[in-house]
C-alpha cells in the first residue's frame, strides 16, 4: 500500500470523526478518540506482524500531529471568546482605579490590554447584582434614600432585582434586571 494513500486515509477518517463529535457539539472528547485510534492501530500492528511497521505508524503519527494542531486551534479560540463577566470588569476597573489613586479618569487592565475611562464617558455604576455601591453614591454626592427615590420614579421598587444600574453624566439611568 503506498504511504501517500495511509496519510490520505487517515487525514479522511480523521475528518470524518471530527465532524461528527462537532456534529454533536462533543469535541472535548476528540482527544479521548485520536487516542482509542491509535491505540487500535497499535493492536492491528501487533496482530498483523507479517505488514510492514510503517503502515501503522504513520497513521498514528499523523493523528497525533492533526489532533496537536487541532487542539491549539481550539485552545487560541476559547482565548478569544473568553469574557469577563460584568461584576469581574468593574470590581477589576475598581481595584485598578484605587490602586493608580484614579477617580473614574483613567485605568489599565492587564487581562484587557489598555482601557481608556474618560470621565463622564463611562457610566457610573450604583447597583451590581442587587447591591448598592456607596463609594459610587458618595461620589456623586447622593445617598440610599436619593437612589431608591429615582428608581421608584423609573418603576424599579425592588433593588435585589436589578442586576446592573448606572448613572451617566449625572442625569440618565441604565437599568438592568437580573
Amino acid at each position: 500500500m503506498d504511504y501517500l494513500t495511509i496519510v490520505l486515509r487517515t487525514l479522511f477518517i480523521y475528518f470524518v470523526i471530527l465532524f461528527v463529535m462537532r456534529l454533536f457539539a462533543r469535541r472535548e472528547y476528540m482527544s479521548f478518540v485520536v487516542v482509542l485510534m491509535v491505540t487500535q492501530l497499535g493492536v492491528m500492528l501487533m496482530l498483523e506482524y507479517n505488514w510492514p511497521l510503517l503502515v501503522f505508524l504513520i497513521p498514528a503519527v499523523v493523528l497525533i500531529i492533526v489532533q496537536s494542531f487541532y487542539s491549539w486551534y481550539i485552545k487560541k479560540e476559547e482565548q478569544v471568546i473568553e469574557t469577563l463577566n460584568l461584576s469581574e470588569l468593574l470590581s477589576k476597573i475598581k481595584a485598578e482605579q484605587h490602586h493608580q489613586g484614579l477617580n473614574n479618569e483613567f485605568a489599565e487592565l492587564d487581562d484587557l490590554k489598555t482601557i481608556r475611562l474618560e470621565a463622564g464617558m463611562l457610566p457610573l455604576p450604583l447597583i451590581i447584582d442587587g447591591k448598592i455601591e456607596i463609594d459610587n453614591l458618595e461620589k456623586i454626592n447622593q445617598t440610599e434614600l436619593w437612589l431608591r427615590q429615582e428608581l421608584k420614579k423609573l418603576g424599579y421598587r425592588e433593588i435585589k432585582n436589578i442586576s446592573y444600574c448606572a448613572l451617566r453624566d449625572g442625569e440618565t439611568f441604565f437599568v438592568e434586571l437580573k
